[in-house]
């Protein structure tokens, strides 16, 4: 009878520790964000994003896709309406999104960096020869693009510090 009860507990136990693992638990959000159209009267203006390119060894590609998703949404953030084509666009955007390993003692870091530039269109056409104003951010240790945490951080924080430039113009 004993040995029955003990059984019962032991199985009892086996089931609660598997019932309330981690693996069954829904997965928490780290981080969540809502975007919303500009009102027109807060409008600073309108951007063509023209390029966004990723170098990080391996898989840059969804890096880059993501990137370019992320940074219309950033730009509303701040003021800036993305259009999907050149013409009418007060400004023109490009950012590059670099991720580089360096090993120091026995561990392997990251370097980063997010360069947003900003160039202000002169006509049509022709753009003036250097951005009229550009973001960098970078950051070194365990942090990896990888993470979309840490891409949109620094995106955000490129996009105000180019956005931020501009003001001064």
């Amino acid at each position: 009878m004993k040995r029955n009860m003990v059984l019962v507990i032991v199985m009892l136990l086996i089931i609660l520790i598997i019932g309330i693992s981690c693996g069954s638990f829904p997965a928490k959000f780290s981080s969540s964000q809502s975007w919303s159209m500009p009102k027109e009267e807060k409008l600073s203006g309108t951007i063509w994003i023209a390029s966004v390119w990723a170098d990080k060894a391996g898989g840059w590609i969804s890096i880059e896709k993501e990137a370019a998703g992320l940074l219309p949404l950033i730009f509303m953030d701040e003021g800036y309406l993305c259009l999907a084509e050149q013409d009418g666009a007060d400004f023109i955007a490009e950012a590059t999104v670099r991720e580089r390993e360096y090993i120091q003692g026995w561990k392997t870091k990251a370097s980063i960096s997010v360069d947003v530039k900003l160039w202000q269109k002169t006509n049509s056409r022709a753009l003036t020869a250097a951005p009229a104003a550009a973001g960098r951010v970078t950051v070194q240790g365990n942090a990896s693009l990888v993470s979309s945490k840490t891409l949109n951080r620094m995106l955000k924080k490129a996009v105000k510090k180019a956005i931020h430039a501009l003001e001064k113009i």
